[in-house]
């Protein structure tokens, strides 16, 4: 009998590990920019995070060209360790130096290292 209790209780606590954290809901502008002139990209998004523990967004870029850029996590603003959801706001500066399109991924890490799923999108150069 206790066996049998036992067991399936392991399990459910085996399960309540440490979770990463999951965004949702993506926006951003502009959806274009001229080459060579400075222009800021605002992504937002919505996250979850069962830990409480949200910590930094992380993004990268890939150039048309097919250059792929990964750039320094930076500290999510206005969340403390308490946040289970939120809206982030993410401004990147971008001087696109080639014409077409670039696409970016976003995510959410977590003070266990624990990285969410990556939500991106594109804007065009002209």
């Amino acid at each position: 009998m206790r066996t049998r209790l036992l067991l399936p209780a392991l399990a459910l606590l085996a399960a309540c590990g440490p979770q990463p954290p999951t965004i949702s809901a993506i926006s951003y502008g502009p959806l274009a920019a001229p080459v060579g002139q400075a222009t800021a990209l605002v992504i937002t998004f919505s996250y979850v995070d069962p830990d409480r523990d949200a910590a930094e967004s992380g993004y990268s870029m890939v150039d048309p060209s097919g250059v792929s850029t990964t750039y320094p996590h930076m500290p999510l603003a206005g969340t403390s360790s308490t946040t289970l959801k939120a809206m982030a706001s993410l401004s990147i500066n971008v001087t696109p130096q080639l014409p077409g399109q670039y696409s970016f991924e976003v995510w959410v890490t977590d003070l266990a290292d624990l990285e969410s799923n990556h939500l991106g999108g594109v804007f065009k150069a002209d």
